[in-house]
């Protein structure tokens, strides 16, 4: 499969109080078609190991897929908050090779350097909760030393 033939997630819904700002309750929605496990999976040549060997594609694509939609709900790309600094993730169930899954996130706490935003990942085939994720986001600025910035001016208080 070619890099370029495979699909990327992307986001099918969103719901904020104030465009561009960040409130509790905003919320997004991030869908996966199949193809991008496949991808990662699959062997080139016989003596290569799969594409995506050593960043654990099963696990990884759906925290990321959660981390996303945390991200669009945060508005992510307007106020820069778009930093993972923790995650927790918990595994419900198993995300197979071929299938699609819808990640949605919502925004479940303002601080004042940090978003809190709590994410689900199903599976679009049966609704099965695939993983419950939780993240704590910045905003960062510095160069080789970053530092997470005050957040209240992208609050909709």
């Amino acid at each position: 499969m070619n890099p370029s033939d495979v699909p990327r997630p992307r986001v099918v819904r969103r719901h904020t109080a104030v465009p561009g700002k960040i409130s509790v309750g905003d919320w997004a929605e991030v869908e996966l078609q199949p193809g991008l496990l496949d991808f990662l999976m699959q062997k080139d040549r016989q003596d290569l190991p799969p594409v995506g060997h050593r960043t654990h594609p099963m696990t990884g694509i759906p925290i990321g897929l959660a981390v996303d939609a945390a991200i669009v709900a945060t508005s992510g790309a307007e106020t820069g908050v778009d930093v993972l600094r923790h995650c927790e993730a918990t595994f419900e169930s198993a995300i197979a090779r071929d299938q699609a899954a819808l990640a949605r996130g919502e925004v479940v706490e303002l601080g004042r350097r940090h978003v809190k935003a709590n994410a689900t990942v199903t599976s679009l085939e049966d609704g099965r909760l695939l993983t419950r994720v939780s993240v704590v986001l910045v905003r960062t600025v510095g160069g080789t030393e970053p530092r997470a910035q005050e957040l209240e001016k992208y609050f909709a208080r």
